[in-house]
C-alpha cells in the first residue's frame, strides 16, 4: 500500500471541511427556507458528489450555483461568509490537485 496521492488528500480534506460545516448545522437545527437552510442544501449536495468524485468538474455546477446564491444574498452572516470562503478555497485546492500531473504514477 503506497502513499496517498495529492488528489486523494485534497479530496479527503475537502470532504472533511464539508462534513464539519454540515455537522455544525445538525447541532443547531436551521429554520426551514432560511438562507442557512438553502446554503446547507448546497453543502449536502457537494458532500454527495464528492463521495463519488472522479473529476472536480463534477462539482463545477453546484459550486457555481452556490456562488450565485451567495452573491445574491444582500447581507450574508459572518458565519455563512466564512463557510463559503472555506468551501471556495477547498474547491480551488481540489481542482489544482486534479490538474497537476501525478508524479507518483508509473
Amino acid at each position: 500500500m503506497g502513499r496517498p496521492t495529492k488528489k486523494d488528500l485534497s479530496k479527503s480534506n475537502f470532504l472533511k471541511l464539508l462534513e464539519k460545516i454540515n455537522a455544525h448545522s445538525r447541532e443547531e437545527p436551521l429554520e426551514r427556507y432560511s438562507r442557512e437552510w438553502f446554503f446547507q442544501r448546497y453543502v449536502r449536495r457537494l458532500i454527495k458528489i464528492t463521495n463519488h468524485l472522479d473529476k472536480p468538474n463534477q462539482l463545477e455546477s453546484t459550486v457555481k450555483g452556490m456562488t450565485r446564491f451567495f452573491l445574491d444574498l444582500e447581507k450574508p452572516t459572518p458565519v455563512l461568509s466564512e463557510q463559503f470562503d472555506a468551501i471556495r478555497a477547498g474547491y480551488s485546492v481540489l481542482k489544482r490537485a486534479y490538474q497537476a500531473p501525478d508524479l507518483n504514477a508509473k
